[in-house]
C-alpha cells in the first residue's frame, strides 16, 4: 500500500511539473497568427512594453493571398486587381485580444507577391529583413519610416535596395548601390522592380548612400525635421528630374547628389537656413539647371562650399 501511494504520488508530481514547463515555455515561445490570409504575425510576449498598453511585439511573417486574388494569380489575369498594403503598426490577437506592438519585419516576408502595387511600412518598424519584397515585380510606390535595414544599419543594409535582396527576377533591374564614400569597392547589386516609381521616407533619419543607384521617378522625404543630406545620399539616382528637399535641410554632404545625371531642378534657394555644401556634393550633375525658365541659386545663408561641390 505504502509502495502504491508513493507511486501515485510521484505520478501526479510528474504531471504538475509537465503542467508548470509547458506554461512556462507558453510564456516565452514565439507562437504565429491563426489568420488565414493576409498578413501573417510572429507574435512574443514582452513584458517591457506593458506600460505601453502592448502584451508584446509581433514580426510580420509573410503574406497569404486569399482565394480570390490565388485565382486571379494563377490565370495570370491580375492586373486589374493589385493590392495595396498597409502595415498596422499593432496587431489584435483574435484569440486572447492581448494587442502586440509592430516591431520587425522578417527576411522575404512578402517575396514574390506580383499582386502587391503599393506598401506602407509604419513607423513603430525597427528593423526591416533583407529581400523583404523581393521579386514583387508589380510594386509601384513603398513608403517607409527609414531607408534599410534600420536607423544606424551599416555597409549595404543602410541603402534602401536592401529590402529587394540580391536575387534577380523577371521585372527587376540590378540596382548598384553603393555604401561607403563612393569607393568603387564598396558596391552591392541589389534588384529592385522596375514598376517601382515612387519611394516615400517618413522618419527624421537619412542614412548615408540611402537612395544609390535607384532608377525612380520620385523621392520624398516628408519629415521637417531632417536637417542634414548625409554623404551619398542620392548618389548616381537616375529617372528622378526634380528634388525637393525638406526647407529644414542646413548642410549638404560630401558626393549627396553626384553623377546624379537625371536630375534637372531641386530647391535649394527654399533652404534659407543652408549653411554648406560637401565635397563632390553635385559633381556630374550635369542636367541641373539645364531647362528654360530655371535658375539654380544658392541660398544667402551659405558660408561654405567645399572642393568640386558643382564640378
Amino acid at each position: 500500500m505504502k509502495l502504491k501511494r508513493i507511486v501515485s504520488l510521484l505520478t501526479v508530481l510528474i504531471l504538475v511539473i509537465a503542467a508548470t514547463l509547458t506554461f512556462a515555455a507558453c510564456d516565452t515561445e514565439e507562437e504565429e497568427t491563426v489568420t488565414e490570409t493576409g498578413i501573417i504575425y510572429t507574435l512574443k510576449k514582452d513584458t517591457s512594453l506593458s506600460g505601453e498598453g502592448y502584451y508584446g511585439h509581433a514580426t510580420v511573417k509573410k503574406y497569404v493571398l486569399d482565394e480570390e486574388h490565388l485565382e486571379y494569380l494563377e490565370s495570370g489575369n491580375y492586373a486589374d486587381h493589385l493590392l495595396s498594403v498597409e502595415i498596422a503598426s499593432e496587431y489584435t490577437d483574435p484569440k486572447t485580444g492581448y494587442k502586440y506592438k509592430v516591431t520587425a519585419i522578417d527576411d522575404g516576408a512578402f517575396a514574390n507577391q506580383l499582386l502587391i502595387e503599393k506598401v506602407v511600412v509604419p513607423s513603430s518598424i525597427e528593423t526591416i529583413g533583407g529581400g523583404f519584397l523581393s521579386g514583387c515585380n508589380n510594386l509601384k510606390e513603398l513608403t517607409v519610416p527609414f531607408a534599410g535595414n534600420k536607423v544606424g544599419a551599416k555597409n549595404e543594409k543602410k541603402n534602401l535596395a536592401y529590402v529587394f535582396g540580391t536575387t534577380s527576377s523577371i521585372g527587376s533591374y540590378s540596382c548598384v548601390a553603393y555604401h561607403n564614400s563612393g569607393d568603387n569597392d564598396n558596391t552591392t547589386a541589389f534588384f529592385v522592380p522596375s514598376s517601382l516609381k515612387k519611394i516615400t521616407v517618413t522618419g527624421d533619419v537619412i542614412s548615408e548612400y540611402a537612395f544609390s543607384g535607384l532608377d525612380v521617378e520620385e523621392i520624398v522625404i516628408s519629415s521637417a525635421e531632417i536637417t542634414e543630406i548625409p554623404e551619398g545620399a542620392f548618389y548616381g539616382v537616375r529617372g528622378i528630374r526634380e528634388i525637393t528637399l525638406p526647407t529644414s535641410i542646413t548642410k549638404i554632404g560630401n558626393y549627396a547628389f553626384k553623377n546624379s545625371t537625371s536630375v534637372y531642378r531641386i530647391n535649394l534657394q527654399a533652404l534659407t537656413g543652408l549653411t554648406s555644401v560637401g565635397i563632390e556634393a553635385f559633381y556630374g550633375c550635369s542636367n541641373i539647371g539645364y531647362s528654360d525658365n530655371y535658375t539654380f541659386t544658392l541660398p544667402s545663408t551659405v558660408s561654405a562650399i567645399s572642393k568640386n561641390a558643382f564640378y
